[in-house]
């Protein structure tokens, strides 16, 4: 029996929620992704747009992410952001089978996937 992902998780000095970006009727018919500016607003709307200050906190306690996450959830960021005139890419953190490790991802048509979660952060 695997393990399920949890919905939320406490690191350092803050809790968040863990929130699948795709919406519930997306998932039942079997869509994989949803396009990079769907997630982008989705993630505002619902207050999980999210930065480089907590991308970092993340990253400074990452021994206190839940391990049922390794290999299972990469995290969005997606108010950290590199862009120029050509491209536009957000910040996520992935494990790589040692660490939790940030990489730049591009914003394409087919930006996010089931295993894309965006963080918002409880009072």
């Amino acid at each position: 029996m695997s393990e399920t992902i949890p919905f939320e998780m406490t690191v350092g000095d803050r809790t968040y929620e863990i929130i699948s970006i795709l919406r519930g009727q997306a998932e039942r018919r079997g869509r994989k992704y949803v396009a990079g500016h769907i997630m982008i607003k989705r993630a505002e709307s619902i207050g999980a747009h999210l930065g480089e200050e907590d991308g970092e906190h993340i990253l400074k306690h990452q021994n206190e992410i839940p391990p049922s996450l390794r290999d299972k959830v990469g995290f969005v960021f997606t108010a950290w952001s590199l862009r120029s005139d050509f491209i536009h890419e957000i910040c996520c953190v992935y494990w790589d089978g040692r660490c939790w490790i940030k990489r730049w991802d591009k914003v394409y048509a087919n930006g996010c996937s089931q295993s894309c979660r965006v963080l918002r952060r409880k009072s």
